[in-house]
């Protein structure tokens, strides 16, 4: 008996022989439980995790054929995990290309609900990061790099996040950070992660930099990637942040994922404060942008704390030479 973990969270069992299951009755057995799901263009991706030094990472791949599914079986078997983790997606597409205009096809909605009050980190305590951040504006205001397109953009960007990082070690960053989810797929700009209490590496905040003009797509892109953050079926009642930007303007969302449902509930705001770097006070208004940063790292290095710890028994481990092919 295998357990079929779906998002949302919902165990379906599936009595089956791991040598001659086929990628057709596990769907079989899913759209019996779940009609709704029904579609020809359905996606299937397995979640698990590879055991490094000392924390797991996450990986997913996609379930394409009989023989990828039958090396995950009988590995599971061998090892006595019962759970087979799957996202169920449909013809979802590349980040670059989600729009603002998906969001009603999405989510049912035409703009994100208010995000609330954004708060500010005390100054005294991020000072000694502020004043290096402010050397590298500087540096760069004085180089001529002054956004003209989202390359410049991001360098503005990813010093702001650099500095905020400084302030949690146990947080950490990355670019194009790789991500699949039920609305979409690909590499997003820069990724926010940390080791949880389960020993895994999770994603609690993603960026994404755009210039002027693209600002809302980018704001729908990153809902869809903050979605994918939590998509795997270990991970329920979850949250993480997202910045979108244009090293001038400043937009936080959070997104939400409960067991109940698989339609996540992100909100968004626009801080009222914007970095003019044409003009003498420039630096008052990036440091205010600053302190919220920093805030808003702290939220996420707050929610890694509340990852795995209820979930350890659930997760299906797979050694790192078990896939994508050859299960052992």
């Amino acid at each position: 008996m295998v357990r079929v973990l779906t998002y949302p969270t919902l165990h379906i069992p599936w009595t089956v022989n791991a040598n001659t299951a086929t990628r057709e009755s596990l769907l079989a057995t899913i759209f019996n439980t779940l009609p709704a799901l029904k579609t020809d263009d359905v996606k299937l991706t397995v979640h698990y995790s590879v055991p490094e030094s000392h924390f797991q990472r996450q990986c997913s791949e996609d379930l394409e054929d009989d023989n990828k599914l039958q090396n995950i079986l009988r590995y599971n078997h061998r090892h006595k995990i019962q759970d087979l983790r799957l996202l169920i997606s449909h013809g979802n597409k590349a980040f670059n290309q989600v729009e603002w205009s998906d969001l009603p096809k999405f989510w049912g909605i035409n703009e994100y609900p208010s995000f609330g009050t954004i708060g500010q980190a005390d100054f005294g305590l991020c000072e000694k990061e502020w004043n290096v951040l402010m050397e590298q504006l500087s540096g760069f205001i004085k180089g001529d790099i002054c956004l003209r397109n989202e390359r410049e953009s991001s360098a503005y960007v990813l010093s702001f996040l650099a500095r905020a990082r400084m302030m949690y070690p146990e947080l950490r960053l990355d670019c194009e950070t790789p991500l699949n989810g039920s609305y979409g797929h690909g590499k997003a700009d820069i990724g926010v992660h940390a080791v949880g209490s389960d020993n895994v590496i999770h994603t609690v905040g993603i960026t994404e930099v755009k210039i002027a003009k693209a600002i809302k797509n980018g704001l729908a892109q990153n809902g869809v990637q903050l979605e994918a953050t939590n998509a795997a079926p270990a991970i329920s009642a979850a949250v993480s942040y997202g910045i979108v930007s244009d090293a001038k303007e400043w937009y936080f969302l959070r997104c939400t994922m409960k067991t109940d449902t698989p339609i996540p509930a992100i909100q968004c705001s626009k801080i009222d404060t914007v970095i003019d770097y044409t003009k003498e006070d420039w630096d008052a208004n990036a440091k205010t942008i600053f302190c919220s940063i920093v805030w808003l790292f702290q939220q996420m290095a707050q929610e890694v704390d509340k990852r795995g710890s209820s979930k350890k028994s659930k997760v299906s481990t797979l050694s790192s030479d078990s896939l994508p092919v050859n299960a052992r």
